[in-house]
């Protein structure tokens, strides 16, 4: 463990003990209330910079904010970005999209759906499908590579199992990178597995989890299972899947995603990291050793696509 990551850690859980950062809601709907609030006082915003490029794509579903170097006239690459999160934090993501483009010397695709408290988790898979397919049109899926944050990198399994489960025509990513992708457990076992993880987690408890799973059941639809829990999604032919944890709550998806890998034929293209005593999405945070260290085998995979 490296010591900026050590203080950040101590950090966290002095807030945690002081009760800074909540556990999960007693009552949901008031929670779920308060995160709408939240995301409409905090709407996307295009950004504008002197050395980014940003352009507005409409992709079907949704509308993908294209994110480029301006020294990068001819982009060969292009990577598929997936915002997680419940709560909105736009500039923050599209700032940890700058650095992949930046580093990887490709073109971003950043999908703007909206969140999983103010949108159904279906609406939200066809809006990333739908990105998806704009990009592997213009690049191939040799050249394209998919990185996901938090429910993000779930959405990015979501893809996999969306071409194998529809059959679409339409290729594999190159590369799927998942930073502590979520998910919830199916099984009972699984849960248990998953509270394992969260003691060591001062960001999300186990309840906060269970919270969350109730808040993509309040839009009154059928949600399909492998649209929630990542064991019931097919990953045939997966392309190769770098995963990384912090020794977090969502870490205790990583036994579903690993059965469901091997069960699927897949065992050999999913590349499984579990980094003790760090925090959730650390694996894009290079003012940790650790995280960059992550970043750095990410973005040196996507610059040799060609």
């Amino acid at each position: 463990m490296s010591r900026a990551a050590k203080q950040a850690m101590g950090m966290l859980w002095i807030r945690r003990r002081a009760g800074l950062i909540p556990s999960g809601a007693k009552d949901t709907q008031t929670e779920l209330e308060n995160i709408r609030a939240h995301n409409r006082r905090n709407p996307y915003r295009k950004p504008r910079s002197l050395t980014v490029s940003y352009s507005e794509v409409p992709t079907g579903r949704t509308t993908c904010l294209v994110i480029r170097d301006r020294l990068l006239f001819r982009p060969e690459r292009a990577i598929l970005f997936l915002r997680g999160g419940i709560k909105n934090s736009w500039l923050d993501d599209i700032r940890i999209a700058e650095r992949y483009s930046r580093k990887a010397f490709a073109e971003v695709w950043f999908p703007l759906y909206p969140s999983i408290a103010d949108a159904p988790v279906t609406e939200i898979a066809d809006a990333v499908f739908s990105a998806y397919r704009e990009v592997t049109e213009r690049y191939g899926g040799d050249r394209v590579a998919v990185v996901g944050l938090s429910w993000g990198g779930f959405l990015g399994f979501q893809i996999v199992d969306r071409i194998n489960r529809y059959r679409e025509p339409v290729p594999m990513p190159r590369y799927l990178f998942a930073v502590s992708p979520g998910g919830f457990p199916k099984e009972q076992d699984d849960w248990g597995f998953m509270q394992s993880f969260s003691e060591k987690d001062p960001l999300m408890d186990l309840p906060t989890v269970e919270h969350l799973e109730e808040i993509t059941g309040m839009f009154g639809l059928y949600m399909p299972d492998h649209l929630l829990y990542p064991a019931n999604g097919i990953y045939r032919n997966a392309p190769e899947t770098y995963v990384y944890y912090g020794e977090e709550t969502f870490a205790g998806n990583t036994r579903a995603y690993m059965k469901a890998y091997e069960r699927d034929g897949a065992a050999k293209q999913m590349h499984m990291h579990i980094e003790p005593a760090i925090m959730h999405s650390y694996a894009c945070s290079p003012q940790f050793p650790e995280g960059k260290r992550e970043l750095l085998e990410q973005t040196v995979l996507i610059r040799r696509m060609k």
